[in-house]
């Protein structure tokens, strides 16, 4: 995110410049305040803008501005926005809207910095003498568990790298090994290196007050992207001094594959198989609403039975998008009926309403050879369709790190 701060001795279009350069692929997110800004961002390459507060007529003007350029920008509304107002907002078209509505009203201490033009051009004004930072501490990490608690227990690390995302969870030992401590969500990066990785797992277990070299003891991975399976396995070996267990061939599941080739399943739906079959027993169908949306049946006596492949919501409306000049990016939310009165509201029935009932149709299919299943749904549009679909029974987010765990307890 590139903020006024950030942009105080540069300008919008050399700052965007400047970070394409050096994380090419990765988000750009400019903080806009006027139209001319929006317009210099997006030309100069940034593929997201926070309109920040702007009025409901300035938003539409910006998003009317942005529809012919050719390739997706996402905008953002923030500031200013109201739950009395927030529907003119969502009239206008932008994409997403943010509301302060928790932490504007709770009692707080507005403390900002900002950064002048010496600071930005390097020149760092000398400290008046006898000065010194007091009073200044790390921020709680905001934890259920205290520090100590959790130091104790933690034994695993799993990591599920998708397409798209990666999820990291925390396992315990003894009585709480089958207790989720903590997890996070990031994007999944080909590009990044096992120093990287490194650096950025690290960071996230110090928010929880760990240090990974003395509390974590083991790491398990299911990967669908080779470049980072092989990084990973690098950042174990060089920061960690241990090898990871990897989720493939060759590795103890428990769990009989019947596939006519079973190397071509992948590692995390053989997770989420073993954690489905844990969990509710079989037969079982878990939809994982991924990259890709699949579906994996386990039989009764626990065998990964096969499934389906179909392309994911996100890749499905990128496609959409990017053939379709006239439609553009939406909010997905419930629309107001099946029936869109708008081509906003049109495009969030489709997907809605559209995406549940070919859940449903492809499980009444596999019921009628398979009889009554338990349906489960994971992945990280889970919860989005799940309500809508009749088939779905429970929503497991964690039941890949579940699986993944399960299948590492059976190699240690």
């Amino acid at each position: 995110m590139l903020k006024d701060n950030h942009l105080t001795g540069v300008g919008i279009r050399e700052a965007v410049q400047r970070c394409l350069d050096l994380w090419p692929g990765r988000t750009v997110h400019v903080e806009c305040e006027r139209l001319d800004q929006v317009l210099e961002a997006v030309d100069a390459g940034a593929t997201a803008v926070l309109l920040d507060n702007m009025t409901p007529d300035q938003v539409r003007g910006c998003v009317e501005a942005t529809v012919g350029v050719g390739r997706a920008v996402l905008l953002e509304a923030s500031g200013g926005i109201t739950l009395e107002n927030i529907a003119e907002y969502a009239a206008t078209g932008v994409h997403q809207i943010s509301i302060g509505r928790i932490t504007k009203s709770a009692p707080s201490l507005d403390i900002g910095l900002d950064i002048g033009p010496e600071f930005a051009l390097g020149e760092i004004p000398a400290r008046p003498a006898g000065s010194r930072r007091a009073g200044i501490t790390e921020a709680s990490s905001g934890r259920a568990l205290p520090t100590d608690r959790v130091k104790e227990s933690i034994v695993l690390m799993a990591i599920d790298v998708g397409n798209t995302q990666t999820v990291v969870g925390l396992y315990g030992n003894g009585d709480r090994s089958r207790e989720l401590i903590d997890n996070w969500r990031i994007a999944t990066v080909a590009e990044r290196t096992c120093d990287e990785l490194a650096l950025l797992l690290g960071d996230l277990l110090h928010t929880a007050g760990l240090d990974w070299r003395h509390d974590v003891t083991g790491v398990a991975i299911s990967s669908g992207v080779p470049s980072v399976t092989f990084e990973l396995r690098r950042m174990c070996e060089r920061y960690l001094d241990r090898e990871p267990l990897v989720l493939g061939a060759g590795v103890k599941t428990g769990m009989k594959v019947l596939y006519d080739n079973p190397r071509e399943v992948g590692a995390d739906r053989i997770a989420n198989a073993v954690g489905a079959f844990d969990l509710y027993g079989g037969p079982t169908v878990v939809v994982d609403f991924g990259t890709a949306t699949t579906f994996d049946i386990i039989s009764e006596t626990g065998e990964y039975l096969g499934g389906s492949i179909l392309p994911g919501i996100e890749i499905s409306l990128g496609a959409l998008f990017g053939r379709a000049a006239a439609l553009r990016r939406v909010e997905l939310i419930k629309p107001r009926s099946v029936i869109g009165k708008t081509t906003v509201e049109s495009i969030q029935s489709g997907v809605i309403f559209g995406w549940s009932s070919m859940i449903d149709g492809m499980c009444d299919r596999i019921e009628d050879l398979l009889g009554e299943c338990t349906v489960i749904a994971t992945g990280g549009l889970a919860e989005l369709i799940a309500p809508y679909s009749e088939a779905i029974e429970r929503v497991e987010p964690w039941v890949t790190l579940h699986g993944l765990r399960l299948v590492w307890e059976k190699n240690r």
